[in-house]
């Protein structure tokens, strides 16, 4: 089966193939997880391998997902769209989501947070949502906190804690790579915010 046909079983006959790039609009990823289309286009020359991306229009704002940026010169590029009412952002952009998170198997700190207040979705996923150095700082005033605190406080603090990264982990095991990396250098963390 071919990698188009893949995709419109898994997307579904209501959404249009178009053979060109995506029009301009706000990517579901994080910019710096796009793959360069110079990187892309030695493959391309390998086979008929297209790049794909898909788009959904929410009355004018455009949201695009793919791990490419367009647009491939000499890459075949296949563009599927929807287009939803104002109204359904938030299903519209589940739909990119579910095909990222499910199908590419892409990491949830890779996503556009922009894109998830956007469509309300931060409930969802609050640790792509929230700003990292609101985080570090409230678990800093939570360590001081704590170390004033008799044991009993500080243990509930900590169980919390352990109870919501667990969660975090158990929902995309990758994320505990993350954990490792803040734990090990937040500041590392908090230049990518700056």
């Amino acid at each position: 089966m071919s990698l188009i046909s893949q995709v419109r079983e898994r997307l579904g006959v209501e959404w249009e193939l178009v053979w060109r790039p995506p029009p301009p609009g706000v990517f579901l990823l994080k910019e710096e997880y796009l793959t360069k289309a110079e990187a892309v286009e030695s493959i391309c020359a390998r086979g008929d391998t297209p790049v794909v991306y898909i788009v959904v229009y929410i009355g004018d704002v455009v949201v695009v997902y793919g791990r490419v940026k367009p647009a491939p010169a000499k890459c075949p590029v296949a563009t599927f769209s929807k287009k939803f009412p104002v109204g359904k952002a938030r299903e519209a952009v589940r739909a990119l989501i579910d095909y990222a998170l499910e199908v590419d198997k892409i990491p949830v700190f890779q996503l556009n947070p922009d894109v998830l207040r956007y469509a309300d979705l931060c409930h969802l996923f609050p640790l792509v949502c929230d700003d990292p150095v609101e985080v570090i700082s409230h678990v800093k005033k939570s360590r001081e906190v704590s170390i004033r605190r008799p044991k009993g406080q500080a243990g509930d603090v900590f169980t919390l804690l352990v109870q919501v990264l667990k969660e975090k982990v158990d929902l995309d095991p990758a994320y505990l790579e993350i954990v490792k990396k803040v734990v090990e250098d937040p500041e590392r963390l908090r230049a990518c915010y700056v």
